[in-house]
């Protein structure tokens, strides 16, 4: 089916008009995280989170510099509103990066502390980007150049991704472990709640510019679905590395350390709350 994105003068273009042409990529995200789901075992859900962290310090590096930088391009073509957003919004993406780097050395901690194997965060750092990552780069610079206005349609898609899919798929990956791993990834609990909040005020954006330019919509919808494409890709790659990690880890016996029941209890109970509390802020942050 042909979704229809020509604006006529009795059925103006809305937000739902591009949330509308957003459903096939949308669903074909879906359907390859569900895919996802399948594949990755168990043995290698750890593994996951460590290149996701890993992988994720190049993959968010230089967003506000590129936000930015489609703020400034959105204004000299005319966007003068939306390119104001884009370039105060750059600042709140600061430090992203860096959330992810100090996840890799608490990963990392993390198991060591329950295997008998060790592994460094060096191990980590050092491997070459994904080709996603590239990707991604590349989708934003060519953004700059060709469409600076649909910087919006990408954040607004990414973001979003933190109150339906993506705790999702975390919550699967960090089912199979123990609980005190929720506290290695200040990445994703505490970016789940503030991507709600970036997530309405983009919705809005967005809908104020397909009402004021609807010869836009097309390239909103195009660039938003490349975003996705891209970043299932990236999360793809991911569980590569993590299924190709396991033939070497697999067989690691964890540490046999006597603990109190009391302390284990205490631990999990304080891992679920901090699970839960960082979930609930990201639904609650939709409403």
């Amino acid at each position: 089916m042909t979704t229809e994105l020509t604006p006529t003068s009795d059925h103006p273009l809305t937000i739902d008009s591009y949330e509308t042409a957003m459903e096939p990529a949308r669903r074909e995200f879906t359907q390859r995280m569900n895919a996802l789901y399948k594949r990755v075992e168990p043995s290698a859900c750890a593994m996951f989170l460590m290149h996701y962290s890993a992988q994720g310090v190049a993959m968010t590096k230089d967003v506000p510099v590129w936000i930015r930088a489609a703020g400034e391009a959105a204004k000299s073509k005319g966007y003068a509103v939306l390119g104001k957003m884009l370039v105060d919004h750059a600042g709140h993406e600061e430090g992203h990066h860096e959330m992810m780097d100090r996840d890799i050395d608490s990963l990392v901690a993390w198991w060591n502390e329950r295997f008998e194997r060790p592994m460094s965060s060096s191990s980590f750092r050092d491997q070459a980007p994904l080709p996603a990552v590239h990707a991604y780069r590349q989708l934003h610079l060519d953004l700059i150049e060709q469409a600076p206005y649909a910087q919006i349609a990408v954040e607004y898609e990414i973001e979003r991704l933190s109150t339906g899919d993506g705790p999702k798929l975390f919550r699967r990956m960090i089912g199979q472990l123990d609980l005190q791993v929720v506290r290695c990834l200040s990445f994703l609990t505490e970016h789940v709640a503030i991507d709600a909040g970036h997530t309405r005020l983009n919705k809005r954006s967005l809908g104020r510019l397909v009402a004021s330019h609807p010869e836009t919509l097309a390239e909103l919808v195009n660039r938003g679905s490349a975003a996705l494409r891209t970043y299932a890709s990236y999360v793809e790659g991911c569980a590569e590395l993590a299924t190709a990690s396991v033939d070497e880890f697999a067989l690691v016996r964890p540490r046999r350390r006597p603990r109190a029941w009391s302390i284990i209890l205490k631990e999990k109970a304080a891992a679920v709350l901090f699970l839960l509390r960082a979930f609930m802020q990201g639904r609650l942050g939709q409403h």
